[in-house]
């Protein structure tokens, strides 16, 4: 008899301990989210007519757009890429859409003027950000 007394009584901290983390993945889940790139509601941004194009002034110009397709007003931020011909990355760009933030199911707009791009390299959208947290946001292609 004593020995399922104390088989049921390690039962119990045991519960504890799993309560205990289960309601800490429940409260800093967001972060979670964030730190592992996953979202619950799926896709948040639909970036289309993305181009990058030389200047006769030698600079670039990046333009495109990003619709926001969550049910949340988002601040967004586009990173973009300059590559030379190996793919190596050159210089990064960071810029803002607007109008910030982007209503929920509305699109919004980049341009900026970048750096030269090197003989035979390119330019890549690199990822779409929250300007809030600075985190990746998942997103399509169009």
């Amino acid at each position: 008899m004593t020995t399922t007394k104390r088989a049921q009584s390690g039962s119990a901290g045991a519960v504890l301990v799993l309560a205990i983390i289960v309601i800490g993945i429940w409260w800093q889940w967001d972060r979670i989210e964030a730190l592992v790139g996953v979202g619950t509601g799926g896709m948040i941004a639909e970036v289309s007519g993305f181009s990058c194009t030389a200047q006769s002034s030698g600079r670039s110009l990046m333009e495109g757009r990003v619709r926001n397709i969550s049910k949340e007003p988002v601040a967004f931020r586009v990173l973009v890429n300059v590559v030379d011909t190996s793919g190596r990355r050159v210089d990064t760009q960071e810029v803002a859409v607007r109008p910030s933030p982007v209503p929920p199911e509305q699109g919004g707009e980049f341009r900026t003027d970048g750096p030269a791009i090197p003989d035979g390299g390119s330019c890549r959208l690199d990822n779409v950000l929250s300007a809030e947290t600075g985190y990746p946001v998942k997103f399509r292609r169009r």
